[in-house]
Parts: structure tokens; C-alpha cells; sequence
């Protein structure tokens, strides 16, 4: 404590703490975030990269090295194919006028393993189609899945058949019954030109004549084959959920109204006559056979081919 009248004086102290210059930090156009890492952005951008890579790799194994099996896989999504029964072609003399020609049939299929009780079916179909019961009875009771009934029928059996399987009554006893739509060759001239046509049988299958060189000498569109359509699913579903082909729709029922035609070098007219001829001369002669044939002389075509006797190939 300071005495009385001395004077005042100011003891320096001492800072124990030293004081830095500040500096001012260097300018570099680069403000970064708070966390902020190169390291953890460059490992972005290399993945992102990574993933690119991958990406073009898959594209170039789907388009180019896999290319057919993803088109068939999208083809089978998007298309559809179905087996048809086309119409075997129309024969025709050299003026258009129909030798041999296809008519619509129906016939009788069964399939055996679908039936339960082969008596009951036959007692049932006996009568209608003029077949023995035991026979209907073999052909019901045999081990196969599929059987031909009757080829054929006319309009009024295969009627009377589909009113039995529309029926509530006799449709399930006639469960594993099936009526098949073909088609069945039909002469319009008869025996005119018969010896020459030949005739096919109940397969749609030529026989003779120009029916046989028709399976022999064409393709299967001409002969009335089966033949398998492809065509694309229609955008629409059916009441069962499947998707309907468009094309079938429209195409298949003009296949079947208009078939081919082989346009031969006969004339029927002349065919005709030279035929009745022949009869003629048999009935004169007392010979038990005739024949004749008329070419064009500057082109060497054949205009008729006539023998007697003659046959019908619709019988």
C-alpha cells in the first residue's frame, strides 16, 4: 500500500498469452461443404460409370449375341399359329367349267378313352348312322385316342347328332362324340370325263387319274393339305381370357370358300360327244371296249380322252 504523497505509477503487466498476426486465407474460387470428400465423389462417378458400361454390354448381348432367342421368345408373345384343312383345288375344263370340286362334309369322330360307357354310346348312334352295335361297341372300347365313326355322313345325320350333343340329356353319356367339318370330292359332270379325273377317296386323297398326279406333281396347297398359318394375337381377349389371331379370322374362311384351281386342256363339250360316240359304236359293234382321243393338231394339246364304258366317281 502506497504512502502518502507519492506519486502514482502504473506497474506493466505481463500477457501470458501470445498473439498471432492474422492472416487472411488465399483465395482459390472453391468453397467446400462441410463433409465434403473427392475421394467419396470420384468413387460415385466411377460406379455410375461401372453401371453405363454394363448396361451397354447387355444391350449389345440382347440385340446382336442373343438376338434369336429373345426374337422368339417375343414372336411366341405376340403371334400364334393354328393348323387348317384347306379345300383340295377345283379342276376345271379349258373354258372354266368345273370337272371336280370340293363340297363341305361332316364326320363322326370319337375318342375312346373320353367315353364311359361304350354300350350306352353305341345303342345311341346305332340307328342314326345304320352301324351295328357291336361294331360302335369296338370302336368305343378301344385303347386309342382317336377314331373315325363314320366319314361323310350326310346333312341330316350329322344334324341329328349335333342336336344329341347339344342336349342336356344325352351329352354327357355322349361325352368323348365329336363332329369333324371336311370336305368331300364331288364330280358335277359325273361320268363325263371320269376316266381322265380318276377319283379321290374319303381322305381327300387322289386315287387315280388326275386326282393322283395332283398329290404327286403340286404342293400342299394345291392338293388340300393340312397347312399351318402364322399370324399376330388381335389386341381384344376372348370370353375365356385368350387373346384371339387376327388374322385367322379373315383369312381362314376365304381359304376355305375359294380354293385353287388347275385349269386343264379338255373341253368338255367335246368330251361329251366324242363319249357318246363311243357308246354308240359299242352298241353297234358288239365290242366290249372303246376309246379316243382328240388332239390340236398345232399345239398338241389334248381336247378329249374318251373311254367307254364309263364309270361315275360319286358313287
Amino acid at each position: 500500500e502506497p504512502s502518502e504523497g507519492a506519486p502514482l505509477t502504473a506497474k506493466p503487466t505481463r500477457n501470458t498469452r501470445s498473439k498471432k498476426p492474422k492472416t487472411k486465407a488465399p483465395i482459390t474460387g472453391v468453397t467446400r461443404a462441410a463433409g465434403f470428400s473427392w475421394a467419396r465423389a470420384n468413387g460415385v462417378l466411377i460406379l455410375i460409370a461401372l453401371l453405363g458400361v454394363l448396361v451397354v454390354l447387355r444391350a449389345v448381348d440382347i440385340h446382336v449375341l442373343d438376338r434369336a432367342a429373345f426374337l422368339k421368345a417375343a414372336q411366341a408373345n405376340v403371334g400364334g399359329s393354328m393348323v387348317i384343312k384347306t379345300r383340295r383345288a377345283e379342276i376345271t375344263d379349258r373354258r372354266g367349267e368345273p370337272m371336280a370340286t370340293s363340297l363341305r362334309a361332316a364326320t363322326v369322330v370319337a375318342h375312346p378313352k373320353q367315353i364311359r360307357n361304350p354300350a350306352d354310346v353305341a345303342a345311341v348312334l346305332s340307328p342314326i348312322l345304320g352301324m351295328e352295335h357291336d361294331k360302335l361297341e369296338r370302336i368305343f372300347s378301344s385303347k386309342r385316342s382317336f377314331s373315325f365313326v363314320a366319314h361323310q355322313v350326310s346333312e341330316g345325320t350329322a344334324k341329328k347328332i349335333n342336336t344329341l350333343l347339344r342336349s342336356d340329356q344325352l351329352a354327357p353319356i355322349l361325352k368323348g362324340i365329336r363332329m369333324e367339318n371336311v370336305f368331300k370330292r364331288y364330280y358335277p359332270k359325273r361320268q363325263i370325263g371320269a376316266q381322265i379325273l380318276g377319283w379321290a377317296g374319303v381322305d381327300n386323297q387322289g386315287v387315280t387319274g388326275l386326282e393322283l398326279g395332283l398329290d404327286q406333281e403340286f404342293n400342299a396347297w394345291i392338293r388340300g393339305d393340312q397347312l399351318r398359318i402364322d399370324a399376330f394375337r388381335a389386341g381384344g381377349a376372348t370370353a375365356a381370357g385368350h387373346t384371339r389371331l387376327a388374322l385367322l379370322s379373315e383369312v381362314l374362311p376365304a381359304l376355305q370358300a375359294s380354293p385353287p384351281k388347275v385349269e386343264t386342256t379338255i373341253d368338255l363339250q367335246i368330251q361329251a360327244q366324242t363319249e357318246r360316240l363311243l357308246e354308240q359304236g359299242l352298241q353297234k359293234t358288239f365290242a366290249r371296249r372303246a376309246a379316243a382321243i382328240i388332239l390340236e393338231v398345232k399345239t398338241g394339246e389334248i381336247i378329249s380322252v374318251a373311254h367307254v364304258p364309263r364309270i361315275d366317281p360319286n358313287t
